[in-house]
């Protein structure tokens, strides 16, 4: 939350002794910054991927990030959303948060990451037009395949109904909303006054944690309905395109947090 130093802060009249108590305290920012800029980076690895699939390796669009669970790059979408997942809940953030907050860095991290968590284990239910499924060694789309023994979809259809994939991640988007526009603009620079200087990383972080709220409503209106009374957006993979918008918010708000262009992988300067 609130820094009282940032890194560069650190580097100004130091011991660049590692054994020094400066030198550790720069230690431990560097490693939030490394932590940062991992999360970042898995969010922005994880949609450019999918589109790879989808179109360079010609594995086929899918309507929404979700639904290429059931498609070759299952293992890739549960291993990423675990991976973001584990980093959330293993990130503590600073001790102290202002009084008036019932809701800190490592209390919102951990619900963030355990509803990552939750959305790579309860997937959501396939679609036997879009996935795959093997019958010995013919892998097609599910509905090709003629029923029987021997046909398994290769992820799985589910047992657990849509409403608990859904839930995990509208309380996932909401918690990254709440990063970016309540938590992060409190570290760095302050006025006077006490209160967040109108630095470009505030911007930033409050354009990013905005993103993520309208494309939170419009991925609510679509999954309510809006792709029945608009059919048009769903054979323009609306759905994907928004969590998509709201996923790479995600990640340039962590990256901005993370200092990545001046700090990359959380690098000792100098």
């Amino acid at each position: 939350m609130a820094e009282t130093n940032t890194p560069d802060d650190l580097n100004a009249g130091q011991d660049r002794n590692r054994n020094t108590p400066a030198a550790n305290d720069q230690d431990l920012l560097l490693s939030y910054l490394a932590v940062r800029q991992a999360l970042g980076l898995l969010g922005l690895s994880l949609p450019a991927s999918l589109l790879v699939y989808a179109y360079l390796l010609r594995g086929g669009m899918q309507p929404s990030i979700s639904d290429f669970y059931h498609t070759s790059m299952g293992d890739w979408l549960v291993g990423t959303l675990s991976a973001i997942g584990v980093f959330l809940f293993a990130y503590k953030g600073y001790a102290t948060r202002p009084s008036r907050l019932w809701l800190g860095d490592r209390e919102m991290s951990r619900i963030a990451g355990a509803s990552a968590i939750g959305v790579a284990l309860f997937p959501i239910s396939a679609d036997p037009a879009l996935a795959l499924c093997q019958m010995g060694e013919t892998v097609a789309r599910c509905a090709d395949l003629s029923p029987g023994p021997g046909a398994m979809a290769i992820s799985g259809f589910t047992w657990h109904g849509d409403a608990l994939h859904l839930g995990f991640a509208l309380i996932f988007f909401l918690c990254l909303a709440y990063f970016s526009l309540v938590l992060f603009p409190m570290g760095g620079a302050r006025t006077p006054q006490g209160k967040p200087a109108p630095t470009p990383e505030h911007r930033i972080y409050r354009i990013c944690g905005l993103v993520i709220l309208v494309a939170l409503v419009a991925i609510v209106a679509y999954v309510a309905g809006l792709d029945d009374a608009l059919p048009v957006l769903r054979s323009a993979n609306a759905l994907f395109w928004a969590e998509t918008v709201a996923v790479v918010a995600f990640s340039i708000s962590w990256l901005t947090k993370g200092k990545f262009l001046r700090r990359p992988f959380g690098l000792r300067a100098g």
